[in-house]
This record gives C-alpha cells, sequence and structure tokens, in this order.
C-alpha cells in the first residue's frame, strides 16, 4: 500500500527469506530495509531489529487427528450456547446438584437482545447459566462461582471470572476463529496481563461437565493486552501476532505502485482468519465535528462509533509489525473481506477473512469501499478500469454512469 522506496536504509543489519522473521544482531546500525540489485532478481528485503523477549521464531501447526475431533467437539458446543430451548445445561445441572429438582427451580428471562436461563434457590443464583445477546453474538454458559464459557462471534474463551465477570486469574484460554490456535495466560480486571500462543490438542471435562480445551504452548515469545488508543498503537511494536506468524509475510506487491503488500505463506481455507488490522483508534463522532479531516488510505470502519487508522509513522514494518492486515492491497476482485472479531490483545479488532481459498503465496487483497464522492483518484481511477475490464462498458458508459 505504501511507497516502499520512501523507507530505505542505508545499511544491512541482517536479512530474513520471504517465509520468516529472523531476529538480527546487536549492530547500532540504522533498522529498516535494503535494496538487492542484482541482474536476475530485484526485490526488498525485510531488516529489523527487535528485542530478544519479542524475538520472531517460526510457528508450525500439526494439526492431528486429536485436535480436529476436539475442534469438532467444541463447535458443538457453540451451537448449544446459541439454543434458547436446549435442555442440556438442565441436565448438567441435574448432575452437578442432584437435589435441584426438589429445592430450586429454572427461570428464563427475555432481555432486549437476547435471554438468560439460570437456576437458583430461595431466589439465589447458583449452578449453571446461560446468556445471550443475539445482537451481539455473544453466548455465555458457566458455573456461579466457577468457570465461564463465552462465545464470541466464532472465539471462543474459558476461565474464571472475579465478582464484576471480568476474566481474572491464571489458564485463561481464547481459542481463535476456527477454535485451534490460542493464547493463555494470566488475566486482571479482564485485562490479558501475560500470556503465550498454544494450539489446542484435546479436551478435559470440567467439574460442571463443561469441555476444558486442553492447549500445548508453540511459541516462546509473551504477549499483553496492547492499550491500544487514540496515540498508542501498541505496546510491543514488533511482537507478532500468532495467526499471522503462520498464514501471511509481506513483500512487494504485485499491484502497480503499490509499494508492500500481504501475501499467503501456506494455502487459507475459506471463511479462515487472515490476519489482524490494529491501529490507533478514532472516534468517529469527533472527527464529525471537524471542519476538514485529513484523508487516510488506511482508514478503515471497526463499528458506528469507532474508525481504525495507521497513523504514516508506522506504515512502514521498520516502525510496526505486531499486525500486517495494513499492508494487504486494495481490489474490486479481492480474496479476503474486512470482518471483525475479538482478541485479548488488541480488544474488538478489524481483521481479513478469506473470502475463498486462497493458495500459498498467493497476494492477499481487499475491497477498501471508498466511497467514490471522497475516494483518491488512483481509486476512481481502477474503478472505472475495473467496470470496462470485467464487465465490458463501454468508454461512454463508464464515462456517464462510472462515478454515479
Amino acid at each position: 500500500m505504501d511507497e516502499t522506496n520512501r523507507y530505505l536504509s542505508k545499511e544491512i543489519i541482517g536479512k530474513c527469506d520471504e517465509d520468516s522473521w529472523e531476529y538480527a544482531d546487536d549492530s547500532e546500525e540504522e533498522e529498516g530495509w535494503e535494496y538487492i540489485d542484482d541482474e536476475e532478481d530485484r526485490n526488498f528485503q525485510l531488516l529489523e531489529k527487535i528485542p530478544p523477549v519479542h524475538s520472531q521464531e517460526e510457528v508450525d501447526i500439526a494439526v492431528s487427528e486429536d485436535t480436529e475431533e476436539a475442534v469438532e467437539t467444541l463447535q458443538w458446543w457453540r451451537e448449544e450456547m446459541f439454543k434458547a430451548e436446549s435442555s442440556l445445561l438442565e441436565r448438567m445441572n441435574r448432575k452437578l446438584r442432584p437435589e435441584a429438582e426438589k429445592r430450586g427451580s429454572w427461570v428464563m428471562e427475555i432481555t432486549e437482545d437476547g435471554w438468560r436461563n439460570y437456576y437458583q434457590e430461595d431466589g439465589i443464583k447458583c449452578g449453571l447459566y446461560q446468556e445471550v445477546s443475539k445482537m451481539n453474538q455473544v453466548a455465555t454458559w458457566g458455573e456461579v462461582g466457577g468457570k465461564r464459557w463465552r462465545a464470541e462471534g466464532k472465539t471462543l474463551m474459558v476461565g474464571n471470572v472475579d465478582s464484576e465477570g471480568r476474566w481474572d486469574g491464571e489458564g485463561v484460554i481464547y481459542l481463535y476463529p476456527g477454535l485451534t490456535l490460542s493464547v493463555i495466560g494470566r488475566y486482571e480486571k479482564g485485562k490479558l496481563v501475560i500470556g503465550r500462543g498454544g494450539r489446542l490438542v484435546g479436551l478435559d471435562v470440567d467439574r460442571s461437565g463443561l469441555p476444558l480445551p486442553r492447549i500445548q504452548m508453540v511459541t516462546r515469545r509473551m504477549v499483553e493486552y496492547e492499550s491500544p488508543g487514540a496515540h498508542h498503537m501498541a505496546n510491543n511494536l514488533h511482537a507478532r501476532e500468532l495467526v499471522e506468524s503462520i498464514s501471511v509475510y509481506v513483500d512487494i506487491s504485485k499491484m502497480t505502485n503499490a509499494g508492500e503488500g500481504l501475501f499467503a505463506k501456506t494455502e487459507i481455507q475459506e471463511g479462515s482468519l487472515v490476519s489482524i488490522f490494529n491501529g490507533v483508534r478514532e472516534r468517529t463522532h469527533i472527527r464529525m465535528l471537524k471542519t476538514t479531516a485529513s484523508w487516510s488510505d488506511y482508514r478503515v470502519c471497526l463499528d458506528s462509533s469507532m474508525n481504525i487508522d495507521i497513523p504514516d509513522y508506522y506504515i512502514p514494518c521498520t516502525r510496526y509489525s505486531s499486525t500486517l492486515g495494513h499492508k494487504a492491497c486494495h481490489s474490486f476482485s479481492p480474496n479476503s473481506r474486512f470482518s471483525q472479531v475479538f482478541h485479548p490483545r488488541w480488544g474488538k479488532v478489524v481483521c481479513l477473512v478469506a473470502y475463498r481459498d486462497i493458495a500459498r503465496h498467493e497476494e492477499i487483497t481487499v475491497c477498501y469501499g471508498y466511497k467514490m464522492v471522497i475516494a483518491p483518484r488512483w481509486y476512481s481511477d481502477l474503478w472505472l478500469k475495473h467496470l470496462r475490464r470485467t464487465y465490458g462498458w463501454s468508454k461512454e458508459d463508464v464515462t456517464k454512469y462510472g462515478m454515479a
């Protein structure tokens, strides 16, 4: 997306191949890009210097039969969590509290955007419970005083909570969309304090009867909640996102004059999470009060009240590489799309999801979706060319109707 030539450095520090990011030496030379020029190959290689605590080791995830079986089981449980008429929770509560039928009763309450079911004795909530928000696509199961299971979108979290219902303590598990990759760590007041990346290898059973993911660590790097805000990208600018370490890398885009682009490191299936698009947060109602808001090619909509943007300083990978979604170039025939996901490092954040199956080393593209009345010239030019080449519009029709 950016003009890569603006970020060339004078000296080489180290280098990595197209499939990996390697920790460089302790040289005090400027970190950045070096241009490699020979007769047979002209490319850019990423040269970066980062602290050892965030060394970017390769992550290889082998999906075993046990993992596949565990994923299928968890997907079944997720579906049950969103059902209003499911009797599974009630049956499980009878096993957990054999005296349930004699001493208490089930209560169902309808809320503004969903419902909640819970068991009570003498007017006191106890045992298992269920809460569903259909509008936000969130379902929660748990045991009062015990663990909580929370399905949000296509993610799943399991762990203990404090008296205010916030994630708390050791061993809280976050499962990415697809339910194979995870972040497991310690939480305080709902925020990830320290965690590590892992993968699902099987399931155990909690005392309540609900499934407990069994996680195997796959990376040494430690991660935390990055506190993204209006002027703050992240606490750790080069702690690569786990899913991106497996799925994507940065190289020179095949798009004309596009600079850097994002490419698939492995085959990516339709519907899979491709990349995270983190950046500074901009409240839209504040921006609307400004008479002139500066244009940014990197601004994307998070929701009705918030945008995410990449400040110019952080565009090159030498200054920010923890997430790489902003490196995906635009196309009117994209292979991925923008979506949203909850993540323990980034909170609610924009992400890229595969629109179709993506081949290894294929460039990742997404439609930026700019409104034509405010779109930059390069974008409107591409749109007019797209109408002619893809739909066979005549030059006259393109000129007359293309920008309507």
